[in-house]
């Protein structure tokens, strides 16, 4: 049941990141390409009344001219703007995963409720019918506590309470820290880099970073990296996280088979740089497997990449 569980929590973050991604792909070609007819329109006008002076334009033709610049000032906003919130939909998304990651590390080790300082109140005694109530609550509020912290706290918190070790070992783990930041100036300041931009991305040894006061945009490439690192914090997160909480369990079988099942859906869309990564971390000598089997399938799932 547990991992019934497990499955369905990283399944459905991962077939949001791709819904993500696939509405990113889509769009942004069309946006782009929106902007260019603007901006030709705005040049088709000027070539033709370039041996005019503005001023003389009749008011149907001031009229037109204000809504084609208005077009392009739009489509240049959207061209920005869109992938901006398809980046914080992606740290939405893993915000969400790693809020349920820490209840079910709650509910597969209850005896963490028990050496935590938590307490309740004693008007929630009575506003809750039983003891399972009360402890979903503390756990929502455990859960709630977590989250508001940073990113990196966050990954710190996730160490202490599964007891996994170098969850930050990741080689993406300096992409990951930039991009959570980069995220948090599009909701705070519009991409507009701060102080605090700054000093959290050189903590993870960051060197060529922007000037303070400058302002940062989402590319395509940049987008699409962003998804990669995601993808790949999200299903090793969860796989490490299963593995250490569940070894004692005999399951090993099922993590297997879930992580197999996420490799296959990689190579089946073409996607073989996820497939390759995800090989990888399945076929080092850190990572245990139930049978020989499984790690056979892991190296040929990496040689069809």
């Amino acid at each position: 049941v547990r991992v019934i569980k497990i499955y369905k929590i990283i399944e459905d973050y991962l077939n949001c990141l791709n819904s993500i991604q696939e509405t990113f792909v889509n769009n942004y070609k069309l946006l782009k390409d929106s902007e260019e007819n603007a901006k030709q329109t705005f040049k088709n006008f000027i070539d033709k009344h370039k041996e005019r002076n503005l001023d003389t334009l009749a008011p149907f033709q001031i009229k037109e001219l204000k809504s084609i610049i208005k077009k392009v000032e739009r489509t240049e906003q959207a061209v920005i703007i869109f992938p901006q919130s398809m980046l914080v939909s992606i740290v939405s998304q893993y915000d969400y995963l790693v809020g349920q990651l820490i209840q079910f590390i709650y509910e597969v080790n209850p005896k963490l409720l028990q050496e935590s300082n938590s307490q309740i109140s004693y008007k929630d005694l009575f506003t809750y019918n039983d003891v399972g109530a009360i402890r979903d609550k503390i756990i929502q509020d455990k859960v709630e506590t977590i989250l508001r912290k940073s990113h990196d706290e966050q990954i710190d918190d996730l160490q202490k309470i599964s007891g996994v070790k170098n969850l930050k070992g990741v080689r993406f783990w300096k992409e990951f820290v930039e991009i959570t930041q980069r995220r948090n100036l599009f909701v705070h300041c519009k991409g507009c880099v701060s102080e605090q931009y700054i000093k959290e991305c050189q903590n993870v040894g960051l060197v060529k970073l922007p000037s303070k006061g400058e302002n940062l945009n989402v590319d395509e490439g940049y987008f699409l990296r962003a998804y990669f690192v995601f993808y790949m914090m999200g299903a090793l997160l969860t796989q490490v996280i299963i593995r250490q909480l569940l070894s004692k369990e005999n399951l090993l079988g099922e993590i297997d088979t879930i992580l197999t099942n996420i490799i296959y859906e990689t190579l089946e869309e073409e996607k073989y740089d996820l497939t390759i990564e995800l090989s990888e971390f399945a076929m080092a000598g850190s990572t245990k497997h139930a049978c020989r089997l499984d790690e056979v399938y892991f190296v040929l799932n990496h040689a069809q990449a």
